[in-house]
């Protein structure tokens, strides 16, 4: 082959490293803006999977109260057994706290000043 026709062949065109680079900063720049819009709703699945997990535990609640006459104590120990909530109760799903007893109602400590 001779230096003219070496020249005349076009071989394909890569990326430069500033392209490449200007396409990282592009896409990290769109992953932290999607982020900030992404986190407050899993907050708000977590603040919701905690207010059923109360309901539930109201419920168990009711009816230990409809078979022994009383209220379980703060620490809702008395349905922690096969015939109400099985042998564990659950904890809130946002911070791990236990959930307790206010009078009647059933609370999480974590989120009671944001339900009333």
């Amino acid at each position: 082959m001779s230096l003219t026709n070496r020249s005349s062949v076009r071989r394909p065109r890569a990326f430069s490293l500033l392209e490449m680079i200007l396409a990282v900063v592009i896409i990290s720049t769109v992953a932290a803006v999607s982020l900030q819009y992404l986190r407050p709703s899993g907050e708000a699945a977590r603040q919701r999977t905690c207010d059923v997990t109360r309901q539930l535990l109201q419920n168990y609640t009711d009816r230990y109260y409809s078979s022994a006459g009383s209220w379980p104590s703060r620490d809702l120990s008395e349905i922690a057994t096969a015939t109400f909530a099985g042998d564990s109760l659950p904890l809130c799903p946002c911070d791990g706290s236990r959930y307790e007893m206010s009078g009647a109602i059933v609370i999480c400590p974590t989120h009671e000043s944001t339900r009333r």
